[in-house]
């Protein structure tokens, strides 16, 4: 689990229990090629044969329920409960390396990589999000207020939050052209640099209602907004 914690995963790859013992079969088995001088394998053709690992994961909901699923297919219920408790008596005794944990879990990875190249493919990597940073005044109490309140209503989880007095705010601040000084909140996104009532109305679009209704203020003229925002 050590080696899934520092692992860098192909785009579109979860850190999951099962791809953090790949990764060690891959860290473990490259070891041993470099002490012997042959080529290092790559992950996951290493681990699974092909360019994408399957997508497992077991969690256990209570004595009778759990969920299970593998790529796109998900199990839940009595059947799932079942599952994990097979799962975690045979990977027990695969570790002490008792005849019939080892044989499981050989054919268990064997299995799942075939099926995950054949029949039952992972599904596509989600498209990517660009990230929503929203820059505020560390020192303004207004500021951290506001901040607070994005915390406890940031629906989509996109926006990110940077101190504007930081250094990674003040290279952010350069970048995109703006004065160190600025006195307002910035938000950038996809559209570029945003300041004063558009940042504030921007950024309220990723909170959930009422508040993103809030956004239909941007269509009044800008001096009116930042008016009211001052």
């Amino acid at each position: 689990f050590g080696m899934g914690d520092v692992a860098s995963l192909p785009a579109g790859e979860l850190q999951l229990g099962h791809t953090a013992e790949l990764n060690a079969h891959v860290a473990a088995e490259n070891m041993r090629r470099s002490a012997a001088g042959r080529p290092l394998e790559e992950y996951p053709r290493g681990a699974v044969g092909c360019e994408r690992s399957p997508r497992v994961f077991c969690v256990s909901l209570g004595p009778h329920d759990g969920v299970v699923a593998f790529n796109g297919l998900v199990l839940s219920g009595a059947v799932a409960a079942v599952t994990k408790r097979i799962l975690e008596w045979t990977k027990v005794a695969a570790c002490a390396e008792r005849p019939v944990g080892v044989a499981f879990w050989k054919f268990g990875d064997a299995a799942s990589a075939w099926l995950s190249m054949t029949v039952l493919p992972p599904p596509p990597p989600a498209p990517h999000e660009p990230k929503v940073i929203l820059l505020f005044d560390g020192v303004c109490l207004l500021c951290s207020t506001f901040v607070h309140f994005l915390l406890d209503h940031n629906a989509d989880q996109r926006i990110h939050f940077c101190a504007l007095q930081s250094e990674p705010g003040k290279d952010i601040l350069t970048r995109h052209g703006l004065p160190l000084d600025v006195s307002t909140v910035v938000l950038i996104d996809e559209c570029g640099a945003h300041v004063r009532s558009s940042a504030a109305l921007r950024t309220l679009r990723h909170c959930g209602a009422p508040y993103c209704f809030l956004y239909a203020l941007a269509a009044l003229p800008r001096p009116l907004r930042d008016f009211g925002y001052r």
